[in-house]
């Protein structure tokens, strides 16, 4: 793969090789048709792991060779989506080349599809009145009976693969659908009326894979999912941690307003990307504005949109503007101006545009990460396209949470015609698109430090110690020591670091094979050459007789099964390291042949791969710890991102990293909430807090200056917040931010790693001259991790004494608040072995009390 894959990736892509392997195992020895799923929430990088998937299928890897005779046919509904997805795969992939893609077009017309090759094609091609994929005197094969020959004539070796597989899988009124026909077969050819034959195996790709697996079941097809778990995307930092909605109040008519206000935030997400490249060299970001215009707007009305951008942005203008109508041509407007069209799925490439024009929603061929802002002047009717449209949005343009500006992992939606109610429904149809992986605020206020708290209390808190995970999307020592030599090369410390790292091993691999070398030349001479044998029967005497021709003849093996050997060692061996070893020792021989030969050897036999692969992996290992002992105090004085990367890389098995905590000179807070369900779903107002560590600025419309308004996550959550803000110590308290470098973070084992929690506040109060902090914690204890994290806040709070005064857990038993001391001696040891419900309340009754 061109990408290095998130751990989740990686687990995905190996779950989905087996599974399919053993699909195909199972059709093959049994006949029997199953399906195999693969789950992701939107941005996790579906795309990403099914071009892996088909990679290793296709190709190999390191443990199983792979299948060139296998065919693929990869269904949608939409055309432009097949586009977007193959352009996708090309550049995912470092094996793939245009070759091994065929768009199905008209213009297709052969017996069966080709083995060793991706077949696109969208349902319309399979439709009734689709004239031009049915026989007649220009074609032989209909697109049916070409999908039905393949499966004839390959078995298992044809796979279908049903892109967005929560669509088209359900019969609609009492008749099969296409998907499902192509999938299941049936009388589905409806230009001669042939039985089509089912799909062997089926793989479908889906965020939403409920009604794929209704459909699996109807058919009667055992399915086996691939779930990629929510919590590992949104660690990644693939996600955007936030959706920012902001309206006008009731009937206010603001479309000017806020198209200038939409402009103005473009400029900013401009200004703090350039900021952020600077700062860290990362690749700069476009970021671009999303404008939905209403269906019958005028030519004068967008030629006024276009003065406002312009006039607001000198940079709006030309080519910069685009857009994306159903009429695919450029758009002319009064004063000889004009409007370019670019296609949905060329958005995202096209840095030149940075700003899009749509009526419609552009949730198919649309994915465009560096779509910061969405401004539509659609009404209000159309908010369940406005989700999805948003949804779309919600990819982090450098696959990667940003830490040097937390505003950069935000999307920023304006709704001029929205009431409060209109947007509620919005609100909740993004949260249903999204399912719940990105926090949604609505109307949010910026907040400032709050002069009437003591200046002690910021002071503390950026005292307490903090955590934050370490990424370890390390496959193999290999591949950590070449992570390392980009980072000691990126930050200047090496500058030829990877070909340092390459001498290494490739060292390694040469003093391994010196010491076996007795044991090796027959193993090269073995792929070299080729032994035949010949047997003579003489039937006239009726037995075999021997002569010249039944002596061995030794011939040279051809360079195609020599390259087949050699693809054997670059998968055995780790990462490159086979291809580097060729480039060294065609340096010393004149055959490059021979030279694959002599890497090919290496792996012959299982146990001489074992020792070469061990032989690499101890040196890239002891490369990595070299360069540590030399280089762990210049890493110490860089920045937080660049010492949590090194971190990753040097200590890959510690899941964490203690860090301070950053204190933000401002934060942003919601002060609307969403009630109800459905029709009955409306948006109100926070409550609004005094002395919280962060205050509005300036009167809100519904904040006043100097108060936070606080969005809680349950009834009780706000009965603990009353309770504690009525200690007459009390000088400060702040909301903990999760997922945040400015939030306090407690390291946990949770059985698959390490994760993180945030306990829900901290209370500072003045004691005796001094400020000390409370944290509290309220919190459902039903999952099973409960126990696990608080009891590594119970250690916590041991190691942090001189900071901390009070920590306490609390959680709600038949509508009682109960509490639990967590700086009790011997709570964590008890909490630690707590996984259940009645766990948690077992220790809080024997050692908790009353709140």
């Amino acid at each position: 793969m061109s990408f290095t894959l998130t751990p989740y990736q990686l687990d995905a892509s190996t779950s989905c090789v087996a599974e399919l392997r053993d699909a195909q195992r199972v059709f093959t020895e049994r006949s029997k048709q199953t399906a195999i799923g693969l789950s992701a929430p939107t941005g996790a990088g579906k795309t990403v792991i099914a071009t892996s998937t088909l990679e290793r299928l296709f190709l190999g890897d390191e443990n199983v060779e792979g299948n060139p005779g296998l065919s693929v046919l990869w269904v949608t509904d939409d055309p432009s989506l097949n586009r977007q997805t193959l352009d996708k795969m090309l550049l995912a992939s470092s094996r793939f080349t245009n070759g091994d893609f065929v768009e199905i077009d008209a213009s297709f017309d052969q017996r069966r599809l080709d083995r060793g090759r991706i077949h696109f094609a969208h349902i319309h091609l399979f439709g009734k009145n689709t004239t031009s994929m049915q026989p007649s005197n220009s074609r032989q094969y209909g697109l049916w009976e070409i999908v039905a020959n393949t499966v004839g004539a390959l078995g298992a070796d044809f796979l279908l693969v049903i892109d967005e597989a929560h669509r088209g899988v359900e019969t609609k009124k009492d008749a099969a659908t296409i998907i499902e026909r192509i999938s299941h077969g049936g009388t589905a050819d409806h230009f001669t009326g042939r039985s089509h034959p089912a799909a062997p195996v089926i793989f479908g790709i889906t965020a939403t894979p409920i009604r794929f697996k209704r459909a699996m079941d109807r058919a009667g097809r055992s399915l086996e999912m691939v779930e990629v778990p929510v919590a590992e995307v949104r660690e990644s930092g693939l996600l955007k941690d936030r959706i920012v909605v902001r309206h006008p109040g009731e009937n206010q008519p603001a479309e000017s307003t806020l198209l200038t206000q939409a402009v103005v935030t473009l400029k900013e997400f401009d200004e703090k990307w350039r900021a952020h490249t600077e700062a860290t060299g990362a690749p700069v970001v476009e970021p671009l504005l999303v404008l939905q215009v209403r269906p019958a707007t005028s030519n004068a009305e967008i030629g006024s949109y276009l003065s406002s951008l312009e006039s607001e942005w000198q940079v709006l203008k030309g080519d910069a503007i685009a857009h994306a109508f159903e009429s695919h041509a450029s758009l002319k407007l009064p004063g000889d101006r004009e409007i370019r069209y670019v296609a949905p799925d060329r958005i995202a490439a096209n840095k030149q545009v940075r700003v899009v024009l749509f009526k419609s929603a552009l949730t198919t061929g649309w994915d465009c990460p560096r779509a910061e802002v969405m401004l539509s002047f659609r009404v209000a009717k159309d908010y369940t396209n406005i989700a999805q449209l948003i949804g779309r949005m919600v990819r982090t343009p450098l696959a990667e949470r940003i830490e040097t500006d937390e505003s950069l992992n935000s999307v920023t939606l304006y709704l001029p015609h929205y009431s409060k109610a209109e947007v509620a429904k919005v609100v909740q149809a993004l949260g249903e698109d999204t399912a719940g992986d990105v926090d949604i605020a609505v109307e949010p206020v910026d907040c400032v430090k709050n002069p009437a708290v003591p200046a002690s209390c910021f002071q503390l808190l950026a005292a307490l110690p903090s955590a934050t995970r370490v990424k370890k999307p390390w496959r193999s020592e290999t591949d950590r020591l070449l992570g390392l030599a980009r980072l000691l090369r990126g930050h200047g410390l090496v500058t030829d670091a990877s070909a340092q790292a390459q001498k290494r091993l490739i060292g390694a691999l040469k003093t391994e094979a010196g010491v076996r070398a007795a044991e090796i030349q027959p193993l090269v001479e073995n792929v070299m050459t080729l032994d035949i044998s010949q047997t003579v029967w003489d039937n006239r005497i009726g037995q075999f007789v021997e002569g010249e021709d039944s002596q061995p003849t030794t011939i040279s093996t051809s360079s195609r099964d020599i390259d087949k050997q050699f693809d054997s060692a670059v998968r055995a061996l780790p990462d490159a390291t086979a291809k580097w070893y060729w480039n060294d020792l065609c340096d010393q021989m004149d055959d490059p042949y021979e030279a694959k030969a002599h890497v090919a050897a290496l792996v012959k036999n299982t146990q001489m791969a074992t020792a070469f692969k061990k032989v690499v992996e101890s040196a890239a290992a002891a490369q990595i710890e070299a360069w540590r002992s030399q280089y762990v105090n210049r890493v110490s004085m860089l920045g937080k991102q660049a010492r949590l990367d090194f971190e990753g890389a040097w200590n890959p098995k510690s899941g964490t990293l203690t860090v301070d905590i950053e204190i933000p000179a401002s934060v942003s807070a919601p002060s609307e909430t969403i009630t109800g369900i459905g029709e009955h779903a409306a948006a109100s107002s926070l409550p609004v807090y005094d002395n919280h560590l962060y205050a509005a600025i300036s009167d809100h419309r519904v904040v006043t200056a100097g108060k936070y308004p606080f969005k809680a996550g349950s009834t009780w959550e706000v009965d603990v917040l009353q309770k504690e803000l009525g200690f007459e110590t009390l000088v400060g308290w702040y909301r903990n931010p999760a997922r945040s470098k400015h939030g306090l973070g407690v390291a946990y084992a949770d059985g698959n790693g390490w994760a993180l929690m945030y306990p829900d506040f901290l209370f500072f109060h003045e004691v005796d001259g001094s400020v000390v902090v409370d944290v509290v914690d309220p919190h459902g204890h039903q999952a099973s991790d409960t126990g696990p994290k608080w009891a590594a806040l119970s250690r916590w709070a041991e190691a942090n004494r001189d900071k901390v005064r009070r920590v306490v857990a609390v959680i709600k038993v038949a509508e009682e608040l109960k509490a639990l001391d967590l700086t009790a001696d011997g709570i964590a040891a008890r909490l630690g072995g707590c996984t259940t419900k009645a766990d948690i309340e077992a220790v809080f009754a024997a050692v908790g009390g009353d709140y």
